[in-house]
């Protein structure tokens, strides 16, 4: 008895400890923080000023190297950055060296490598520089995911030389890796890039191989050689807004890694011109073939090896192709603006095609099929619109097209097999060349393509005139400040067909505007848009709206004081169901969204009042006047300004972006972004050239009048322009859309200020960080991509400073 009682005892006390620890640990569950919510640490890197024997956690301790490169010392060279952490290089200084990625982040807690995106250390972006001497930037050659790089100048990597000579890379992952982000990047002078020699050009500025997941935006590639962007086996990637110029090969060259097709890839946005330096009639050694150059290459690769994989899949959408051709030289122009070999059901639309002197603009050569062709806008006097060399099932429809005839094919069994071709609309200087068929020679004209079974609801121009486009006074020289959009009275407005699959055309804008879809690129958008009544919002509160549906990690946007480098929240879930983190500011001054008076035209008001530092809160007349006063003596400057090492970097970014400029033109342009202005000196260069940038984008062209330089004095100054974009405002809505998961009441205050920052820029009256900081980490999560265009930014401030909420 007494034995069997010591038993029951001791099960009793050994099932009460159960029941306790039980307890205990279902109490860690339920209430313990979430392990995603939790932040990495920050690290810094100063090539010029740090010590790896420091412990690199501020400014001050900063290493010389970052982990990873092979000459890293001490702490540096034993650090592992775990998942959540953010290393920042200090911009404007030269690091020598390069960087292997050994480590991967998580979902919502990814790896950053920072070059000085928020501009707050240094001047500018860091520059890894590879002297002539060394092959890459940052280099994976094992799986990683998770990982982010931004802002960083990549230069020099590679030999440019024709004896001897090396590839270079910027930067390049590859071993099936996922989730890699590269963002905000400045890429150039890689490999052997000069036209000459007995060697074909070599380089890359990106490279994926065998990558999924992953994301490359707002870079721009120049002077590489080889290919801008190289997708090799890669898987749903998006490549969007990246400008990719001169001197290089292939512009994105979207190819299999043997086996490994490349499938379902997203090419939208991009800015791709320019490439014509290796033609037959530029290429310098007259003795070696000149290279195949494609702005977009999308092939089975291994030419007639049937072994390799061919793409499927992929969507190329909203992106603006021009120059192919130096019209000093009069060159031939190159291959294609878009060249599809081997490649099946790809997705093009609403992208814009320019000047195109290539041998065709766009081609579904080599067996490709089921190409879907839609919504394109082609510009050109020499080339065709379409080639077909295909394997048929393509559909061909909404397109406007003008150019040396709408199509061309090979042969009627092949390439016309199962064609869908209608809604089309085009102006042909040579009528009877509608359509062109090479085996065996013969040409159609629209009536008698119609009588084929095509184009039953197309469309002919009988002038290029007659389209109605805005504006085409540049063509050639500077075709990139042409305007295609439709006038009002155009015949390809309201004549297109609802196509499934996308909605919206090339500036996002809704389609259909009228009774139905417009032809070509851009939906014509009517009227103008009143301003609203002048309204000073209430200082934001702060908004954490919460997190519902299939996301598994925090809703956070995380603390206001944390790194601007990373985002939280799991991407894992239905992203449908996830209402993204929307982080307003605490009190702090808010954007003020003012109403336009009439322009000041007399001059003897324009200096009749004194000016202020600032027009955030001045009557409308007092900012009439003083920022018309201000553009009068910003357009009155003579001389180049001694641009300081920050100003210069902010000169020649915005520059590339509308490289046409007179050089008085840019001479103004430095001078402002140096000098500013009494109310835009608060700005500093950085946000007066920020200024300039907005003004691009809103208007699609670079200041040039008093008029042009009064509005881009009162975006500095957080007022509404005087001119207005039905376009830009259509767009913001759009994206406000996208932010806030409703449409904007123009009534109320914060959505009338978030709508305006995003359509023109605004700059607040004092900046507020640790706002800016979470709302980079709310479009991050929002849009899946670090903000790196000027529109970007202007859809951030919103998120920051106008106070509009879910």
């Amino acid at each position: 008895m007494i034995k069997n009682s010591s038993r029951q005892i001791a099960k009793n006390i050994w099932l009460k400890a159960f029941f306790l620890l039980s307890f205990i640990f279902i109490f860690l569950i339920i209430y313990s923080p979430k392990a995603s919510a939790a932040s990495g640490a920050t690290y810094y890197v100063d090539f010029t000023s740090g010590d790896d024997a420091n412990p690199g956690t501020s400014i001050d301790a900063a290493w010389k190297h970052c982990p990873g490169d092979p000459n890293a010392a001490g702490i540096s060279l034993s650090k592992t950055p775990q998942a959540g952490d953010e290393i920042i290089f200090k911009g404007g200084v030269v690091y020598s060296g390069q960087i292997n990625i050994n480590w991967s982040g998580t979902s919502g807690n990814p790896i950053v490598y920072d070059g000085n995106s928020s501009g707050a250390w240094g001047t500018g972006k860091a520059i890894i520089d590879g002297g002539g001497t060394l092959m890459f930037g940052f280099k994976s050659s094992n799986v990683r995911s998770y990982v982010e790089i931004n802002s960083f100048e990549i230069r020099n990597m590679g030999v440019n030389a024709p004896a001897p000579w090396a590839s270079g890379i910027g930067i390049n992952f590859a071993d099936t890796s996922d989730h890699i982000t590269i963002a905000g990047c400045y890429i150039h002078d890689n490999g052997y890039w000069q036209n000459g020699g007995s060697i074909t050009p070599q380089g890359e500025g990106i490279g994926f191989l065998r990558t999924s997941d992953c994301e490359i935006s707002g870079n721009e590639i120049t002077k590489i050689g080889g290919t801008g962007i190289a997708l090799a086996g890669a898987q749903d990637c998006v490549i969007e807004n990246n400008n990719i110029h001169d001197y290089i090969t292939w512009g994105i060259d979207v190819a299999p890694d043997h086996l490994i097709a490349s499938v379902r890839n997203i090419l939208r946005g991009n800015s791709i011109h320019d490439i014509y330096q290796y033609d037959q009639n530029f290429y310098g050694d007259t003795k070696v073939d000149p290279p195949h150059t494609d702005f977009i290459f999308i092939r089975r690769g291994g030419d007639s090896d049937a072994t390799y994989a061919r793409p499927a899949g992929n969507i190329v959408e909203g992106n603006l192709f021009y120059n192919n051709i130096d019209f000093t030289n009069h060159g031939y122009g190159g291959t294609a603006m878009i060249f599809l070999s081997y490649a099946d059901h790809t997705i093009i639309r609403n992208n814009v095609f320019i000047n195109p002197h290539s041998y065709i603009t766009v081609g579904f050569n080599w067996t490709s099929q089921g190409t879907k062709f839609y919504n394109n806008t082609i510009y050109s006097t020499r080339a065709a619109g379409v080639s077909l060399a295909s394997g048929g099932g393509n559909d061909i429809r909404n397109n406007l097209i003008a150019a040396s005839g709408a199509m061309t094919y090979d042969n009627d069994a092949q390439d016309l097999l199962n064609l869908q071709m209608d809604y089309n609309a085009a102006y042909v200087p040579q009528a009877d060349r509608y359509v062109t068929r090479a085996n065996p020679w013969g040409n159609w004209n629209f009536a008698d393509w119609q009588k084929q079974g095509y184009e039953a609801h197309g469309l002919i121009f009988s002038s290029l005139d007659s389209i109605k486009f805005i504006d085409t006074s540049e063509y050639p020289l500077n075709c990139q400040q042409m305007d295609l959009r439709l006038q009002a009275g155009s015949a390809a407005i309201d004549a297109g067909q609802a196509i499934s699959g996308f909605s919206n055309d090339k500036n996002d804008v809704s389609r259909p505007q009228g009774s139905a879809w417009d032809i070509g690129a851009y939906e014509y958008v009517s009227g103008t848009i009143t301003p609203p009544a002048e309204t000073t919002p209430p200082p934001a509160p702060a908004v954490t709206p919460p997190v519902s549906g299939g996301s598994s990690g925090s809703g956070s946007s995380g603390s206001s004081s944390g790194s601007s480098g990373s985002g939280s929240g799991s991407s894992e879930g239905n992203a449908a169901s996830v209402v993204p983190p929307v982080v307003a500011p605490p009190a702090n001054p808010v954007v003020t969204p003012i109403a336009a008076a009439p322009a000041v035209t007399n001059q003897e008001n324009k200096n009749s009042i004194s000016t202020p530092a600032t027009l955030i809160g001045a009557s409308s007349a007092t900012v009439n006047q003083i920022s018309l006063s201000e553009a009068g003596l910003i357009i009155s400057r003579t001389t180049y300004a001694s641009l300081s090492s920050g100003a210069q970097t902010s000169y020649a970014k915005l520059i590339v972006e509308a490289p046409s400029q007179s050089d008085a033109q840019k001479r103004i342009i430095a001078n402002f972004i140096q000098s500013g202005t009494p109310t835009t000196l608060i700005l500093g260069a950085g946000e007066r050239a920020g200024s300039i940038a907005s003004f691009l984008s809103a208007f699609g062209r670079m200041p040039g009048s008093e008029l042009d330089w009064q509005d881009v004095v009162k975006i500095g100054n957080g007022r509404w322009p005087t001119q207005r974009s039905a376009t830009a405002e259509a767009r913001a809505k759009i994206n406000f859309k996208i932010v806030y998961g409703r449409n904007p009441d123009m009534n109320n205050t914060h959505d009338n200020a978030a709508v305006t920052i995003m359509a023109y820029g605004l700059r607040p009256a004092a900046r507020n960080i640790n706002s800016e900081k979470a709302a980079i980490k709310s479009f991050r999560f929002i849009y899946h991509r670090t903000p790196a265009t000027a529109r970007e930014w202007d859809i951030v401030r919103a998120i920051a400073y106008s106070g509009a909420k879910r």
